[in-house]
């Protein structure tokens, strides 16, 4: 009669040999005779998994750990076994025990990181794949995977790091090299087309690499590169409604009308409910108004598609219908420059000057506005008291600027202030001035010597909100013609400003 040890020899010679049945028998015989014997239900437990039976597994398992807690293998088996049962923080759990028990394992540390992600539990999993990555550093699986976690957690600096060392590794890891790309691409990284082009050559089937290529060569300003990969991603997957949809903006830059006609017909039909798609049918057709209201009737929140339509009525002189729009973008998204701003233009057309320059400040926070900050040294004046001192009234989108509002130069000099208004062109021009005084003018060039003893600056655009009065009817300081042009002084002043070394004209080298 066998012993114990070579019965479970046996049992295991079966098992491993693929004859299921009869290892099934004997270790069934075997914890007849001795119920607690925890290799035997360890071994079955293993058994029935790979049979697919994972509830009697578990119980099998559970009580041989319960028998042997202090053997890590046991631990992550059970641990493995409620990953397929989809529980993964029991998973974390027993893989923490069993490395716990084990310390130095890469091999339980690496399972420890995934099921711990799994699980929502990034800090964990972030610790193990370091953990990882200490015991056996030229893996490159828990780097990518830990880039992976970082990127997803918006940590993208960090996650750049990761993989950069994973494909270091293994240039040959399509996967890192894809989500390198990614990375590079959300850090506005050149680099980030060349990552993907890699992935994409190394991973030749994957539509999303593609995808990505394409959005990072769009994001470039590269349109027919963008357009190639696009087409590249639609080949390998024609209803692919991100490589559509991009597809149809990089040839709506490109003049390619046909093409973005053809995929936003196609993008439409295989989703008839993207929002987002309507609103690219309203940009390719810029006259018609029914695609940006079926995006809206889709997606009442779409902030793009109430700008884009409050936009069009506005330019249609459907100013109350537009207004109405731009205070729904608004209030979707308080913290907006560019809604703000398309909304001033439309307070301004309906006479509601308060309110209209008040959100026109918000213009430097567009992305695409045409100016910028001037970056003077001085601080921007926000109203406060000026009494005494001397401000600079810089132009910003051209001599306009200095012609427009400089009818509100004397509302600061009445604070006190000392003014002097920047005026831009060509040294020597008509130049306008306060029809009331209280402001000295002058010439860009001129000023740049002397901004450093100015103590505050503001741009003539921004002069409305900040010292223009609160009317309660619409109204304009001065409504009679706010400059004059003094052609006669100008060239006393060109002479003076000569002499004081402003304005003077470099010496030309022929």
């Amino acid at each position: 009669m066998a012993t114990l040890d070579e019965a479970l020899a046996i049992a295991l010679d079966l098992h491993t040999a693929g004859r299921t049945e009869e290892a099934e028998a004997l270790y069934g015989r075997i914890l007849d005779a001795v119920p607690d014997e925890p290799n035997a239900l360890h071994l079955y437990g293993l058994l029935c998994a790979q049979g697919g039976r994972l509830e009697q597994a578990a119980e099998l398992l559970n009580r041989a750990v319960a028998l042997r807690p202090g053997l890590p293998e046991y631990r992550a088996n059970l641990a493995m076994l409620h990953q397929a049962r989809g529980n993964p923080a029991a998973a974390a759990e027993e893989y923490r025990a069993a490395l716990r028990l084990c310390p130095d394992s890469a091999a339980l540390a690496f399972p420890l990181a995934g099921a711990a992600r799994q699980a929502g539990q990034g800090r964990l999993a972030m610790a193990a794949y370091r953990r990882t990555t200490l015991l056996q550093p030229d893996l490159a699986e828990p780097l990518v995977q830990a880039g992976i976690l970082l990127r997803y957690e918006g940590r993208t600096g960090e996650a750049v790091t990761a993989l950069r060392r994973a494909v270091r590794l293994r240039p040959d890891h399509g996967e890192a090299w894809h989500h390198l790309g990614v990375a590079l691409q959300r850090l506005k990284s050149p680099e980030a087309p060349a990552a993907l082009t890699h992935a994409a050559a190394l991973l030749p089937e994957d539509a999303t690499v593609r995808l990505n290529l394409g959005r990072a060569y769009y994001e470039a300003g590269c349109w027919d590169a963008a357009t190639t990969a696009l087409r590249g991603a639609l080949a390998l997957d024609p209803a692919n409604d991100g490589a559509l949809e991009l597809l149809a903006a990089a040839r709506r830059r490109t003049g390619g009308q046909a093409e973005t006609m053809t995929a936003l017909r196609r993008l439409l039909r295989l989703r008839p409910e993207a929002a987002n798609g309507w609103y690219a049918l309203s940009l390719a057709e810029p006259g018609a108004l029914g695609a940006l209201r079926r995006a809206l009737a889709l997606q009442p929140d779409h902030r793009n598609a109430l700008s884009g339509l409050a936009n069009r009525l506005r330019d249609r002189r459907e100013i109350a219908a537009s207004l109405r729009l731009h205070d729904r973008a608004v209030r979707l998204q308080p913290a907006s420059a560019e809604a703000r701003w398309n909304r001033s233009l439309a307070r301004l057309l309906a006479g509601d000057l308060t309110g209209g320059w008040e959100d026109y400040e918000a213009r430097w926070g567009v992305a695409d506005f045409p100016t910028s900050p001037r970056g003077l040294p001085q601080p921007l004046w926000s109203g406060e008291g000026i009494a005494g001192q001397t401000i600079l009234l810089h132009e910003e989108q051209g001599r306009g600027d200095a012609i427009q509002f400089v009818r509100y130069a004397p509302l600061v000099a009445a604070r006190g202030a000392r003014v002097l208004l920047e005026v831009g062109g060509r040294s020597g021009s008509p130049v306008p001035r306060p029809a009331g005084g209280g402001a000295g003018v002058c010439a860009r060039r001129g000023f740049a010597r002397l901004r450093l003893a100015v103590p505050a600056a503001q741009p003539a655009a921004s002069l409305r909100h900040t010292a223009g009065e609160r009317p309660r009817r619409r109204s304009l300081p001065d409504r009679r013609p706010g400059t004059r042009c003094d052609v006669a002084g100008t060239a006393g002043r060109r002479r003076s400003h000569g002499r004081a070394g402003l304005g003077r004209q470099p010496a030309v080298r022929r």
